[in-house]
């Protein structure tokens, strides 16, 4: 049998979706957002950093999103401007120039971390961390 989205010819694999879909629905919640860019965005280094805050805090069916999305914690809208479920590249671009603002540890191994760990995504709101640091600011 066929893919469940309208339209789509290709033959199902999991849980009546083509692969292409189904890996959609599994990262986005939804079969028809495309998170494939061609304007250089998924080649800059804070992308993945940026789309795994995105998922952990909207998509329902992600690993983390108990921890995030379920609590209430969400992306500030100029961070994840989004038009009929498709985040907008100024949305990403945005949240680059806000990150790159903020000083660096010297450590390697550095993440994005909310200062007060029951706030949202935001100006304000984030620092570079070390892991010692993102250990130490963990849900109580």
């Amino acid at each position: 049998t066929h893919c469940d989205v309208k339209g789509c010819s290709n033959v199902h694999s999991t849980k009546g979706y083509c692969a292409m879909h189904y890996e959609r629905n599994k990262r986005q919640g939804d079969p028809l957002i495309v998170t494939h860019v061609r304007d250089g965005r998924s080649r800059h280094p804070l992308y993945d950093r940026y789309m795994n805050m995105i998922d952990r805090c909207n998509n329902p069916d992600s690993n983390s999103y108990h921890c995030y999305g379920a609590r209430g914690i969400s992306v500030c809208d100029g961070w994840a401007k989004e038009i009929d479920g498709m985040y907008q590249p100024e949305g990403f671009w945005n949240y680059v120039e806000y990150i790159e603002t903020l000083p660096k540890p010297s450590d390697d191994h550095r993440s994005i971390d909310r200062i007060d760990n029951d706030g949202n995504y935001q100006p304000g709101n984030v620092q570079w961390a070390t892991d010692k640091m993102q250990c130490s600011n963990k849900q109580k």
